[in-house]
């Protein structure tokens, strides 16, 4: 799988994924002044997962329309709880469940909300 991490996700998720065999951009260290829409632009058409902490990619989708990637990995939780969520983001990528959603990832839980899709028949 493709990865696009934000720039609030540091080196133990890129380790971790890669590790796994994936391949892992990080857009403090790859794109560092491109703003979240083309971010999000970049993910989409490199069909990369993007990996967040904050709501602005979440907004760009379901409030602004703007196409989604294949997967959107949510995180929430406090700063200081951010590295022990490496686990929690591998048990939601096992699971299967994951795809063509955005996954919001807690510490105790996982909630799965589908992505909007352009109707192609239309």
């Amino acid at each position: 799988m493709k990865f696009l991490l934000d720039v609030h996700i540091g080196t133990s998720f890129a380790r971790a994924l890669v590790e796994r065999g994936h391949d892992v951009v990080r857009a403090a260290l790859d794109y560092p002044k491109w703003g979240d829409e083309r971010l999000l632009e970049f993910a989409v058409a490199e069909q990369r997962i993007v990996v967040t902490q904050d709501s602005d990619f979440t907004d760009l989708v379901y409030a602004f329309g703007k196409p989604a990637p294949p997967s959107m990995l949510y995180i929430r939780c406090e700063p200081e709880q951010l590295p022990s969520m490496v686990g929690r983001v591998l048990e939601t990528l096992d699971s299967g469940r994951f795809d063509d959603h955005m996954s919001v990832i807690r510490p105790d839980d996982t909630r799965y909300r589908p992505l909007p899709r352009e109707n192609k028949n239309a």
